[in-house]
């Protein structure tokens, strides 16, 4: 079973997240973080493999956590939710630096109830085979 961590000061948006994940065919262990702060906590602690989050929150922002997690050596799967209210420019400047920050994808907020579940069983995915690849080589 693997860890998820959904980030979002918006609680609404914290629980639509954790219910479409519920939705997936894989059961998986899901935590909720409401800052930077406590979701890096919880990744010094659970490590999750994939953690989902908003941008713009208080305390700790989406990008200082990433920014947290890379300095730290914690590798989870960072998926990164764009608000819906960014404008064409701000929305490509916040998705390129935070995919130079190390995040594995960007999502637009509005889209997340079809794009996100897909996305995330992809990533654990490819965890899973890079882990099974790394198990083989060992042998």
């Amino acid at each position: 079973m693997e860890t998820l961590l959904v980030v979002d000061d918006q609680s609404v948006i914290r629980q639509c997240i954790v219910e479409l994940l519920k939705t997936s065919s894989q059961s998986h262990s899901i935590l909720e973080a409401t800052n930077g702060k406590q979701a890096l906590k919880y990744c010094q602690q659970d490590y999750p493999s994939v953690v989902i989050t908003d941008i713009f929150m208080p305390d700790m922002d989406g990008l200082e956590l990433i920014q947290q997690l890379q300095q730290q050596s914690i590798a989870p799967h960072i998926v990164v939710l764009m608000d819906a209210y960014l404008n064409l420019i701000q929305k490509k400047h916040y998705c390129e630096l935070c995919l130079l920050m190390g995040a594995k994808s960007v999502l637009d907020k509005e889209k997340m109830a079809t794009h996100l579940l897909p996305l995330v069983e992809s990533l654990l995915k490819e965890k899973s085979q890079k882990y099974h690849h790394s198990d083989s080589k060992i042998s």
